[in-house]
């Protein structure tokens, strides 16, 4: 255990003031469909009911899901945890609002095996653990301390580090909540988490910089913690530092101030991956939206060395992905500038033969990508609802490239016209949810050939205003021993999908 002395410190809301934060029971989900165009095969599920298959489950949240993230744990704790954030409205990210101080919700979920199911049914089941209210501010960005924060003996289930409109925190997730009340059901707990943490840019004088992208260190200890903010700052935190000049403590509180920041160069940091060596974090990978990407070498915090950058003639960022076994990392790329231009490109940091190489391609702009680092296997996520499953050992070795792409996996989204009148040209959140249905397709393992004729067929692609409520947010795998076949994606329509993905059965 690491950071033994951050412990869970939460106090548990009343189930009249937990009801206003959780989405509404009384709420449906649009129509969906699993692999079956029949009239009586459309389905619609309340917030947090479930639908199985033989290789996934399918769970509606009530509102669009922004970011997932599986809790890291031991080999020896079977139950897994999955962590995610929501927005409160469909298509709230092409809004520009002004920002409202106003209480944001996580949720996690209790993910446990049943033994008691049909053979031809994946036997998982879900349930609301409990809700996380994050006060005063929207929550951009999240992650996980990579190991050592799970103990059973301080009811401590993680360490987690949270990025929002009012600034960047750690906070101590419990492990089992206290019964405030007999008659309060475990199913609609929501607890308000004290920050154990709470990084600063100046204590006396706080500077309100909406954090967007907040990442921590897998190297040995998970001392550092890079955050980026809307400004255009990236700050480096050590949290191993307690005694140090950048630790204060106020009001019983600790706060911690950089040990290293500097500007980007660009507005809104939208990505931020690290890599290492056997000293611990030696790389960084930065991405604005639009006009700037760039490599850093940090082994020396205070100096950040510029490595690459800007390689791909108009490039923007859909995504960044860097698995801790590849020196070469995977860019996702967006169709905003030229059609077609939807790559997943690998690129090298320290390779000067060769600056960059298209991994693949996928109908659209790619919204998120992570790697499985046990099957080798990239996930990745596109606007119209796509699932693709690149495996390759060596994404920057030409050879392994061309032998790879012949195989691929892929799970396809269909939208359906299901009303009685004429399609409108322009098609709002409230329309469709109302006469459109999305029929889901589990993965299918083919080749490159079936592949061109089935998947680049024109007449899968939907209009644009139908494709931004299709779009995926978000996808991650679990890292965790006796699940890592599992990964997690977040819909725009408020659909959760775990998926059962083995390549080798």
């Amino acid at each position: 255990m690491l950071f033994p002395h951050l412990l869970p410190r939460y106090k548990q809301l009343l189930p009249v003031d937990a009801i206003k934060l959780l989405p509404s029971r009384e709420s449906t989900s649009m129509r969906y469909a699993y692999d079956n165009e029949e009239e009586n095969a459309w389905i619609q599920l309340a917030p947090l009911e479930t639908l199985r298959t033989n290789t996934e489950h399918l769970c509606h949240l009530g509102r669009p899901v922004k970011e997932v993230a599986w809790v890291p744990l031991p080999s020896t704790v079977d139950t897994q945890y999955l962590l995610c954030s929501q927005r409160p409205k469909m298509h709230g990210f092409t809004r520009q609002m002004k920002d409202k101080q106003e209480d944001d919700l996580l949720l996690l979920l209790e993910c446990t095996m049943s033994s008691a199911d049909k053979d031809d049914i994946w036997p998982l089941q879900t349930r609301l653990h409990y809700g996380i209210r994050v006060s005063l501010g929207t929550v951009n960005t999240f992650a996980f301390m990579p190991s050592g924060g799970y103990d059973k003996s301080a009811n401590r289930l993680a360490l987690l580090a949270v990025g929002s409109t009012s600034g960047a925190v750690i906070y101590s997730l419990p492990l089992e909540l206290a019964k405030i009340e007999e008659n309060v059901e475990q199913k609609d707990a929501v607890v308000a988490l004290e920050p154990v943490l709470t990084f600063s840019l100046d204590v006396d004088n706080p500077v309100r910089d909406p954090c967007t992208k907040i990442c921590w260190s897998q190297a040995s200890g998970h001392n550092l913690i890079v955050a980026g903010y809307a400004s255009g700052n990236i700050a480096f935190w050590d949290i191993a530092d307690d005694n140090g000049l950048n630790c204060l403590e106020q009001n019983s509180h600790r706060h911690f101030l950089p040990a290293s920041f500097f500007y980007f160069g660009e507005r809104n940091i939208q990505s931020l991956e690290l890599h290492y060596d056997t000293n611990g974090a030696r790389w960084l990978a930065v991405g604005a939206a639009v006009r700037k990407f760039w490599v850093y070498d940090i082994s020396n915090w205070s100096q950040p060395l510029s490595l690459v950058g800007d390689l791909i003639k108009y490039l923007y960022l859909g995504c960044i992905s860097w698995s801790p076994l590849w020196e070469s990392f995977i860019v996702g790329c967006s169709e905003i500038v030229r059609p077609q231009f939807t790559r997943l490109v690998s690129v090298s940091p320290v390779d000067i033969s060769s600056h960059s190489v298209t991994l693949g391609l996928m109908l659209n702009s790619i919204r998120d990508s992570h790697f499985n680092c046990d099957q080798n296997t990239l996930a990745s996520i596109a606007d119209n609802g796509d699932v693709s499953f690149l495996k390759s050992s060596e994404p920057f070795s030409h050879s392994a490239i061309r032998r790879k792409r012949d195989i691929y996996s892929l799970s396809m989204t269909e939208a359906c016209h299901l009303s009685d009148g004429s399609k409108q040209e322009l098609v709002t959140p409230e329309v469709f949810q109302r006469d459109y249905g999305l029929i889901l397709r589990p993965f299918r393992i083919g080749q490159k050939k079936v592949k061109g004729s089935i998947y680049k067929n024109p007449k899968r692609q939907p209009s644009f205003s139908v494709r931004s409520m299709m779009r995926l947010n978000c996808v991650r795998w679990n890292w965790n021993d006796p699940a890592n076949s599992w990964v997690a994606i977040g819909a725009e329509h408020g659909l959760l999908r775990i998926m059962n993905y083995d390549y080798e059965s």
